[in-house]
């Protein structure tokens, strides 16, 4: 865990949020190539790692410390997943931009923002998709960490969340990639399968942890694209 995560973790408590409840993703200087990736079949091919993931990115330009952090709630691109941003100057006051849900169905790409709405909040939206992308392409081309905050119930802590500050917390280690995708036999003929629900299953970690992985619709309906899973292990 990182002194940014721990300080926007804290932030997120500060707007009403759960920490301990989220993945944590750090994913500042990744952006080296930020023009190089297109969003959408990234979009139309990768779920979120977890069902509530968070991503913070720090930037400076021109001298100003520019921080973003991103929830993304869900992890069937079918359901929807619902997105919030919020974006914090110098360390100054944080702003939260409208909140967004988008959703893959028959292979399109849809979100719930109105056609009219202005064109900073298409802006912002774009640029929030495009920051999911990111996280999503890392995570297919390497192991990323993820962290989870942890914290004991004790006294000393009860009376922090009281007083509305944030527990004393430990940070669980997660390495999370790539993980290769086996697809069920649906009677096609070549490698793409037809649109299909995958059925929930039982993954054993390496830890010896087991974790129940939902259910889920996988495919699309005219290219076959299946919605990545991912291997996740504990750091020791």
């Amino acid at each position: 865990m990182n002194l940014f995560i721990s300080d926007m973790a804290h932030l997120f408590n500060q707007m009403g949020g759960e920490a301990h409840k989220w993945h944590w993703f750090d994913l500042s200087g990744e952006l080296r190539n930020e023009h190089t990736i297109d969003p959408e079949p990234v979009l139309k091919t990768c779920r979120p790692p977890f069902a509530q993931t968070v991503m913070v990115y720090r930037a400076v330009r021109d001298g100003v410390i520019h921080d973003l952090m991103l929830t993304i709630l869900g992890d069937d691109p079918v359901e929807g997943i619902r997105v919030m941003m919020t974006v914090r100057l110098n360390m100054g006051k944080t702003v939260a931009l409208r909140p967004f849900q988008y959703s893959i169905r028959d292979g399109q790409l849809l979100t719930d923002l109105p056609v009219d709405a202005p064109e900073k909040e298409v802006v912002d939206r774009d640029n929030g998709l495009y920051m999911i992308s990111l996280l999503y392409q890392r995570l297919m081309q390497s192991r990323l960490p993820a962290w989870l905050p942890v914290y004991e119930r004790t006294f000393t802590n009860q009376r922090r969340i009281e007083k509305g500050k944030s527990p004393k917390y430990t940070w669980e280690t997660l390495i999370v990639g790539a993980e290769t995708v086996v697809r069920d036999d649906l009677g096609g003929t070549h490698a793409s399968p037809r649109y299909h629900d995958r059925r929930g299953h039982q993954r054993r970690l390496r830890n010896g942890k087991t974790v129940w992985v939902k259910a889920c619709k996988v495919g699309d309906p005219s290219k076959g694209a299946v919605f990545k899973d991912y291997a996740v292990r504990t750091l020791q």
